[in-house]
């Protein structure tokens, strides 16, 4: 379903999570109005609920993204370091897995580039939850939707800004922590984005 927008007007804000449960205390905060099953609107711009994984979530912001001026994206991450907190996403990897016996010219092929947005974390996204400190991933944190988001905009020319507060350590104790902390990430997001706007 499109946006309630039209080309003529731009809204500000398009604010992105990957899930409801993310999104919940700031749709809660900034007295969001649900104008479809994954689109809200408020006074400043509208929050978008992509769905989790890269393809997917650049696949639900290509037909809404162009009708806004500023496209965020905040959600969950583990850390790879073991440093906690909310942070500024600076660049984006796309973690692409190949058996060893994939060739030479199909790993060139499936090489994305790294997708720079400015001072801050390094973030690689991957296809499947990261539950393992033992894959030898270099960067700061790890998600699942990040790159998509950063591919679609950069193909949109778009201004991107995105932050991802930790959840958990990518242990195999990683899904239990994120059930446990969600309501409470939920509300330190949403007092973030109420800050900004």
């Amino acid at each position: 379903m499109q946006p309630n927008l039209s080309p003529q007007k731009t809204k500000e804000f398009l604010v992105t999570f990957a899930t409801e449960k993310e999104a919940f205390s700031t749709l809660q905060l900034v007295k969001a109005v649900q104008e479809s099953p994954s689109l809200w609107n408020f006074a400043r711009g509208s929050i978008l609920i992509t769905g989790i994984g890269a393809l997917q979530s650049a696949l639900a912001l290509m037909p809404y993204g162009l009708f806004f001026e500023e496209i965020w994206n905040l959600g969950i991450a583990g850390s790879l370091t073991g440093e906690e907190g909310l942070h500024a996403i600076g660049s984006i990897e796309k973690l692409t897995f190949m058996p060893e016996t994939t060739s030479h010219h199909s790993r060139n092929f499936f090489r994305q580039e790294t997708l720079f947005l400015g001072p801050g974390k390094k973030l690689v996204t991957s296809d499947f939850p990261i539950h393992d400190k033992n894959l030898n991933i270099t960067a700061d944190l790890v998600d699942m939707e990040g790159y998509g988001l950063a591919l679609a905009c950069q193909k949109m020319q778009k201004k991107l800004k995105m932050w991802k507060v930790v959840s958990d350590f990518a242990s195999p104790d990683g899904e239990k922590e994120i059930r446990e902390k969600i309501e409470a990430l939920s509300w330190q997001i949403a007092l973030f984005i109420q800050e900004r706007l």
